[in-house]
């Protein structure tokens, strides 16, 4: 997978290569590049606890990477890429809600899902609570994500029904797409630094009985997310299809501040 950037400038990348353990640094390396580690070790905590606030979104527009594309352009395996974590696999769309990667340095690899609510009408964090226990074993990441996803899709039903698959033996409606979120924090010894939003595949058309409005919901979805000017999008784009007939392609590059702050992926 290439990169392409425009020649526009970027709002700085959060993190890319992180050592911030003393012990593990090499004993060649620069005081100012540790203190700097160091240092951006201490604002990632900060900005995911004020990201985990909800609220203060709301009021502050705070720095963060929103990874952007259509239906089906291979995002999934980008986001799998960059966090080493498997995603759920189904055919058309994989992603049906915003899904928080918080990714972080630890010594054991472990990884954490929360479900974060929102009020439809207010766009205010209604409720946020952790989902089943600290994950330890990458093969059960998967399912987990899996069964945490219906549990934001499916509102009306108990959370902890989600742990064992038992909402699956109880009938009931499941929204199609959602803007609740489903938030994974990530830390081990080989995991980059990072905070990143994945967000549903923008897509063109519904089957027989999908629902039009769908179409919309994303592409409003994707537009509240991308339009924080404090935004880096990463635009996920496939080479095979003309760019033109890409609906994140046209959301995003047709717009000279969002192109700003864009790159290119493919």
């Amino acid at each position: 997978m290439k990169e392409q950037t425009h020649p526009s400038s970027f709002p700085p990348m959060i993190g890319t290569s992180i050592e911030v353990d003393p012990a593990s640094t090499p004993s060649n390396e620069l005081p100012s590049l540790r203190q700097y580690k160091r240092n951006r070790h201490e604002l990632m905590e900060i900005l995911s606890g004020l990201h985990s606030l909800g609220s203060i979104a709301n009021e502050l527009p705070l720095p963060q990477i929103a990874v952007v594309g259509s239906q089906s352009v291979g995002k999934s395996s980008l986001i799998e890429s960059m966090s080493g974590i498997t995603l759920p696999r189904d055919s058309g769309t994989c992603t049906r809600c915003p899904m928080e990667c918080r990714l972080e340095k630890a010594n054991k690899w472990s990884c954490k899902i929360t479900l974060r609510f929102w009020d439809e009408l207010t766009g205010t964090l209604r409720s946020e609570c952790p989902f089943g226990g600290t994950i330890y074993d990458k093969g059960e990441v998967e399912p987990m994500l899996r069964r945490a996803q219906r549990a934001v899709l499916r509102t009306g039903t108990a959370v902890n029904l989600f742990l064992n698959d038992d909402d699956l033996k109880i009938p009931g409606n499941i929204m199609s797409f959602t803007k609740n979120c489903v938030s994974i924090r990530v830390s081990g010894p080989d995991v980059p630094e990072l905070l990143f939003y994945d967000l549903p595949g923008l897509i063109a058309n519904v089957g027989d009985s999908g629902n039009e409005q769908d179409i919309k919901l994303v592409e409003d979805l994707a537009k509240t997310y991308i339009a924080n000017r404090d935004c880096l999008i990463l635009l996920v784009i496939s080479c095979e299809t003309d760019f033109e007939n890409q609906g994140a392609g046209r959301l995003v590059l047709r717009n000279k501040t969002l192109r700003q702050r864009t790159i290119g992926m493919y």
